[in-house]
């Protein structure tokens, strides 16, 4: 499900990659007011740029509010911290939220270019207050929740993260097992009508 989630975001950001460009990382972004999206430009003090890799736009009808978000594709960088016996290897991508006019915008890093992108929709998502990720809908009418997925910190170990793995995976069996459960008896019902 992510997967084809992510492939989506993706496939859609295409567009908005030429048409807004590069994100620029510096600790004052110029923002102007374009068309669609957020719009931003690439400051004087830019060392670094990142590519939008995907966008995502939500409203919630509720309370008359939006939130337009675009991460940059993530980038690579090596540092050698003082005292490290190697380089270090990161990923960065930057984040530049427009919610419901005031702009957010953060570098998130991790260890490998999945993890920031994952890190970049979580810092989306908890943006959004709790209790309303139901009241904000994309474009097509998905929730929030199913597109901005909520993570297990790995500094938390790997203990809790199988134990909240087991937890989900026991629920999807469980889930999965009622449905067809109901599809049988509903063809087993079926076809006594049948007869």
């Amino acid at each position: 499900m992510m997967i084809g989630v992510f492939s989506a975001m993706v496939a859609r950001s295409l567009e908005a990659t030429t048409r807004l460009g590069h994100l620029a990382v510096s600790e004052k972004v110029i923002a102007r007011k374009p068309q669609r999206g957020i719009g931003v430009t690439m400051s004087t003090e830019t060392e670094k740029c990142f590519r939008v890799l995907c966008t995502i736009s939500l409203h919630n009808n509720t309370r008359r509010q939006s939130i337009f978000a675009e991460i940059g594709e993530p980038i690579s960088e090596v540092t050698h911290p003082p005292g490290a016996p190697e380089p270090v290897h990161d990923w960065g991508s930057r984040v530049v939220v427009n919610f419901d006019g005031n702009l957010h915008q953060k570098i998130v890093w991790s260890s490998n270019w999945q993890g920031s992108f994952l890190l970049a929709l979580d810092y989306i998502r908890r943006l959004i207050p709790d209790g309303q990720e139901r009241e904000w809908l994309d474009e097509e009418g998905v929730e929030s929740w199913c597109i901005l997925p909520k993570l297990v910190p790995i500094s938390w170990g790997y203990d809790l993260y199988e134990r909240i793995s087991r937890i989900s995976d026991q629920a999807e069996r469980e889930f999965v097992e009622g449905i067809e459960r109901r599809r049988l008896r509903s063809e087993g019902h079926s076809g006594q009508e049948d007869k």
